[in-house]
């Protein structure tokens, strides 16, 4: 239609309604393009707020994860101290027996961080990260990103020399009972005088034991990083931040 009648005013030498015709057709296509942008930008702005629920839901199931994780850690690093303990002073009362033998059996099995990273992930995969407006937002994440790839590498190499150390110690004692709670009840036949005389598995528990804290400095380091931007986040969602205390009254709660 709008053809036709340019045709018509060109055939009458109607310049006035020429001109009006293109200042339509060009309108028309400028109202166009400022639609079609205005949908992209609010299907982005939905997207973005989206990846930004999900990035504050990983970081507080991280932290959930590192705080159940947290309990069996602690009762493990107190075993190793109670069994570095036992075999330095060659005494052993019944009151610290399972303590003693948690921390030669399960020697340095002290968790790593676990991250829930499925969202951070699918950002930079996709070039989604692009859509987060936030600056400071973007330069925290990767910070964090770069932070945790070089804390993971060190604690990698911490938990290989425990591997290697590990053998001593799963050759001292005939284990018979354990359990994979931090309440668990272990028992074992040993020799605590032999036990004492063996300098090479004092040894190899110190080593476990100063690795094993290394693990856990450096999943202390990233769940303080995490929690300044799972803070930062729930600031931008109007939500409370997460709060360790808050994860044990609902557990306890369950």
């Amino acid at each position: 239609m709008i053809l036709a009648r340019l045709s018509k005013a060109i055939r009458q030498q109607n310049w006035f309604a020429v001109a009006l015709e293109f200042v339509i057709v060009i309108a028309g296509v400028v109202i166009g393009f400022q639609i079609t942008e205005w949908r992209g930008e609010r299907a982005d702005r939905q997207l973005e707020a989206y990846y930004i629920e999900r990035l504050h839901d990983d970081l507080v199931g991280t932290l959930d994860d590192y705080q159940v994780n947290l309990v069996w850690d602690e009762t493990q690093l107190a075993a190793q101290t109670a069994a570095l303990r036992g075999l330095r002073e060659c005494s052993l009362e019944e009151v610290d027996r399972n303590a003693f033998l948690r921390g030669i059996i399960f020697a340095g099995s002290v968790n790593p961080l676990p991250t829930r990273s499925g969202t951070i992930n699918e950002l930079q995969s996709t070039g989604n990260i692009a859509l987060i407006r936030d600056l400071r937002l973007r330069e925290m994440l990767a910070e964090f990103d770069g932070q945790a790839r070089r804390r993971a590498d060190l604690i990698d190499g911490a938990r290989g020399n425990i591997s290697r150390l590990s053998p001593v110690l799963a050759q001292s004692m005939e284990v018979t009972d354990f359990g994979f709670t931090p309440d668990a009840l272990f028992d074992a036949t040993f020799d605590l005088q032999t036990l004492c005389e063996d300098r090479e598995l004092r040894s190899a528990l110190a080593a476990i034991d100063m690795r094993s804290r290394v693990v856990r400095a450096f999943n202390e380091g990233n769940s303080r990083h995490i929690q300044r931007i799972e803070r930062y986040l729930a600031e931008s969602l109007g939500r409370d931040p997460w709060r360790a205390e808050d994860n044990a009254s609902n557990e306890a709660a369950e």
